[in-house]
């Protein structure tokens, strides 16, 4: 894929003692997803799917050709303090991790271990909207988990999201380069995809969820995105 063809607005915020750039993400047509391929590695968050504060669909096609080494990373996109992760457990059980600034996690796992041959996975995020929490960004909602069809294999509510960046670290496909943002003992980085290939990964964001208030002052921002981490 050419990175360079992916196009996103930012803003960049100067505050006395701290300067931070984050970008928003554009608005996208309705049923168009950015697809990822195994190795593209070190894609910086700013240039990746921003998934935040919108509802968003993850999906993978894999092609498994060992069901006993089947683990690994399918997508990573994450920091230590905080991001997320869709990968394959030592005991081959489809997970998908999210990291809230390293105070709160949510983990889904498929009851069942993945079995050979084509196999697509999914995760999807309906958020609640920005008007469902007190601080306006950085809401919650629900996280869906599903193998091969249209019933969830496991289901949870991410109570807060991380409303502006996770931190400086890379998006990865098939590999993790960078710190984890998993607690799993077994998680050990780079933890490369093993037991067949990932023949692409499609990042999906919704087009009818509601967008950062863009006319926020600089103050405001940053009062909210402290709120939600503290409260």
């Amino acid at each position: 894929m050419d990175f360079s063809s992916l196009s996103v607005g930012g803003s960049c915020l100067k505050l006395p003692e701290l300067s931070c750039c984050f970008r928003q993400r554009e608005t996208q047509p309705p049923g168009l997803g950015l697809e990822f391929y195994e190795g593209a590695i070190r894609l910086p968050e700013s240039s990746a799917p921003n998934t935040k504060n919108v509802s968003h669909t993850i999906t993978a096609d894999l092609n498994l050709t060992d069901a006993d080494g089947v683990q690994g990373v399918i997508l990573a996109n994450r920091a230590i303090t905080g991001g997320y992760m869709l990968y394959v457990n030592l005991d081959h059980h489809l997970v998908y991790e999210y990291n809230y600034f390293d105070t709160e996690r949510t983990v889904l796992t498929s009851p069942d271990p993945l079995g050979d041959g084509k196999v697509e996975v999914k995760f999807t995020f309906v958020y609640d909207g920005n008007d469902a929490c007190e601080a306006g960004i950085g809401c919650g909602g629900t996280a869906n988990l599903y193998v091969n069809g249209e019933d969830t294999v496991d289901s949870k509510r991410i109570e807060k999201t991380v409303p502006a960046r996770f931190g400086i670290e890379t998006q990865d496909v098939g590999i993790d380069l960078m710190s984890p943002t998993s607690n799993d003992k077994d998680y050990d980085p780079p933890f490369e995809f093993t037991g067949g290939t990932i023949e692409k990964v499609t990042i999906e964001l919704s087009p009818s969820s509601p967008e950062p208030d863009e006319e926020m002052g600089q103050q405001e921002f940053w009062d909210k995105i402290i709120q939600e981490v503290i409260r």
